[in-house]
């Protein structure tokens, strides 16, 4: 999945995310932020981090977004 979303141009990743719900993208957000949260982050900080955390919550993202899909 990571590969595939690497491989997307900038118009093809726009095209996936513009279908996104309303709700999707508050639950794509309460996952970063209590993520965030349990890190002991503050909420308006500034982060930096590996590809590989950053790959990690795209997987996390994209299973979210599957399973709200498979339910409408």
């Amino acid at each position: 999945m990571i590969q595939y979303v690497q491989s997307l141009t900038p118009e093809e990743a726009q095209k996936l995310t513009s279908e996104v719900s309303k709700e999707v993208l508050d639950a794509m957000g309460q996952l970063i932020n209590s993520l965030l949260k349990e890190a002991d982050v503050p909420a308006d900080a500034v982060m930096e981090t590996s590809d590989l955390k950053m790959r990690e919550l795209l997987v996390w993202q994209a299973r979210a977004h599957a399973q709200y899909v498979a339910r409408t």
